[in-house]
């Protein structure tokens, strides 16, 4: 019986892995980046070396060389051959790494007042948990009474708790400017956090003020340790609230010290030197208590080990220049902007995971 268990769980796991990855590969057809002419055409040597170091692992198909033409323009320093196409990374590395269905089972932001109650985040006025209405201490109340809530609090953020990405499912709430209807229609969504607006700190506010502009950091608990792999700086252009990326913002890197990197890119491949829209330098900014962001992810990633082993982690820094937590990707993080300023995603653990993951 418990080889016929065995067997039966092996399959049902091929199963949802296949399964998974169809549907990944369906989402990353038309993939935003791939429709960039930020491109650099690669050359006879640089070809050769990729070949000669995928066919270890993978027969690369005409989307995926057309990443390595787009990597190949920001690359820099970084082995060409190094960089991972985006199919590849959601349709093998992330599975191998996060178990999908378990990683969406958790990635509910009304349940992070309880994974993470020991970390500083957004104030949590009322939410609506499997469409009911409750407040901060998950105690049921009525519209009326959340909507009273927020009035009080003045200014709110509404998210979508489940299955939010690139600032879809966020509105924001003005007392002062705005009349119900909008708290209305979010109070009728099965699964919503309604939290404060906090303030950032002016070190980031400098870069650009009508967004909270947040740190994404991308950890693997891999060998019993923590890895950082990459942390990037997300900023907001124009009048956006929101700083993602696919939103419009635009994407620095962050050196080990906290400061900004000398540039910055956007979802088409788009490179800023040296200064946001708004004028700020780039590289002028050090991001307050950066370090203190990389131990609470190291903290969180052992924590949330049995959900996954790959996480993207999302901080804001408040006026006081404490780290805010302000997501936690449990599967299906973005890599593309990583790679685009920081080179490389798995750096020199690249042969050793890919013998790994692709098993030929």
């Amino acid at each position: 019986m418990k080889i016929k268990s065995f067997v039966h769980h092996s399959l049902k796991r091929i199963y949802e892995v296949e399964s998974i990855r169809g549907h990944r590969k369906k989402y990353v057809k038309d993939d935003l980046l791939i429709k960039s002419d930020k491109s650099k055409e690669l050359t006879h040597d640089q070809k050769k070396e990729i070949q000669e170091f995928w066919n270890q692992y993978y027969k690369l198909s005409k989307t995926e060389w057309r990443w390595f033409e787009i990597y190949n323009n920001v690359k820099n320093e970084f082995n060409i051959a190094y960089f991972i196409p985006n199919n590849i990374w959601y349709q093998y590395v992330d599975i191998y790494f996060s178990n999908p269905r378990k990683s969406y089972a958790f990635d509910d932001k009304n349940l992070y007042d309880l994974y993470f109650n020991d970390i500083k985040r957004p104030k949590t006025i009322c939410r609506r948990v499997n469409g009911i209405t409750m407040n901060n201490n998950y105690i049921p109340i009525t519209n009326e009474e959340a909507i009273a809530l927020c009035k009080r609090q003045g200014y709110v953020i509404l998210k979508t708790a489940k299955f939010s990405e690139g600032g879809k499912g966020i509105e924001f709430y003005n007392a002062s400017c705005d009349d119900d209807s909008l708290l209305q229609r979010f109070l009728t969504y099965k699964d919503v956090t309604i939290q404060e607006v906090i303030t950032q700190h002016d070190a980031l506010s400098k870069l650009h003020r009508q967004s909270i502009n947040t740190i994404r950091i991308i950890s693997l608990f891999y060998n019993n340790e923590v890895k950082i792999l990459s942390s990037v700086l997300r900023m907001g252009i124009g009048e956006s609230k929101v700083d993602n990326a696919s939103s419009g913002g635009i994407v620095c890197g962050i050196l080990p010290n906290g400061q900004l990197k000398d540039y910055a890119f956007d979802t088409k491949g788009n490179r800023y030197n040296t200064s946001h829209p708004n004028g700020c330098r780039f590289a002028d900014i050090v991001i307050p208590n950066y370090s203190v962001c990389l131990d609470i992810v190291s903290k969180l990633a052992c924590r949330m080990n049995t959900v996954s082993s790959l996480i993207s982690w999302d901080f804001a820094v408040d006026k006081d220049g404490d780290p805010i937590l302000i997501e936690a990707n449990f599967t299906f993080g973005e890599i593309d902007f990583h790679q685009l300023c920081n080179g490389p995603i798995l750096g020199e653990m690249t042969e050793n995971i890919l013998s790994a993951v692709l098993k030929k």
